[in-house]
């Protein structure tokens, strides 16, 4: 006859009961990340090789969660094509009481064009998007502005600014491309350009072949107290946003969804 004393012989027993909250929040983290990285690897594999394929990445949101976003962002418009350009002048914040008089101007009016854009903002209250659009929609915008232009001008001299004669990009003016607008053309081919779908392709694929391969990880629940903390592995994020940051893609996310179901 033998005793078996649950709480006193079973060690090993009693710390993976204290660590089943922890390794399952683990085996959560690292089937996100895999499903992430998944979908990441499923949309360059649709792309062409180009500016918009590389700048793709695999971020991470707080802890256990991650995103795909587009880094260009970052990168500026050294020049800017003023027969196919159209800007977009965006505040740099939501919140009304803190938006400057003048931001406020270019952003209710936008879209502008090189022609019609009075000043490039300052870069701390204000980014302006690039997007590359058919010269019917240039003209389109242009004659937009000059029908508005009394009342923005108006509005802008009330505030002691004057439109500048000529606007140039340089180091106190970038521009930045609209990278989740040039992702959505190529997606659904608008704007007479070619479709190359590649989002809707890779979230179809992560929920018929993605998601169950990512279960498999289930087993890692068992691992040895050593091991069960999950790694990265060959598919290391490239950075760390926040919540907020990540909120941003809401927009993009919604154009996606009916189109995926």
């Amino acid at each position: 006859m033998i005793r078996i004393r649950p709480w006193a012989t079973n060690k090993l027993a009693i710390r993976f009961v204290e660590e089943l909250e922890d390794r399952l929040r683990e085996v959560g983290r690292g089937m996100a990340h895999e499903s992430a990285a998944s979908v990441l690897e499923h949309i360059r594999s649709k792309l062409p090789r180009g500016e918009y394929r590389d700048s793709l990445e695999l971020v991470e949101v707080g802890k256990g969660t991650y995103a795909i976003r587009a880094s260009g962002g970052g990168k500026k418009v050294s020049e800017v094509d003023s027969s196919s350009t159209i800007l977009y002048v965006r505040p740099k914040t939501r919140r009304v009481l803190r938006l400057s008089p003048e931001i406020g101007v270019l952003a209710r009016f936008s879209p502008w064009t090189m022609d019609t854009l009075p000043f490039f903002p300052d870069r701390r209250k204000a980014t302006v998007v690039s997007r590359k659009v058919r010269r019917s929609e240039l003209d389109h915008v242009i004659e937009d502005r000059k029908r508005d232009e009394p009342v923005w001008k108006s509005e802008l001299q009330a505030l002691g600014i004057r439109p500048e004669v000529e606007l140039v990009v340089g180091p106190k003016a970038r521009v930045l491309p609209d990278v989740a607008f040039e992702a959505l053309r190529m997606e659904f081919g608008l704007g007479g350009k070619d479709s190359v779908a590649h989002w809707r392709p890779a979230l179809r694929a992560l929920a018929t072949r993605g998601i169950p391969r990512m279960l498999s990880r289930r087993s890692q629940i068992m691992r040895p107290v050593s091991s069960y903390r999950y790694t990265p592995g060959s598919s290391p994020v490239d950075g760390v946003i926040t919540e907020s940051e990540a909120d941003k893609f809401e927009a993009f996310q919604k154009r996606l969804r009916p189109k995926f179901r």
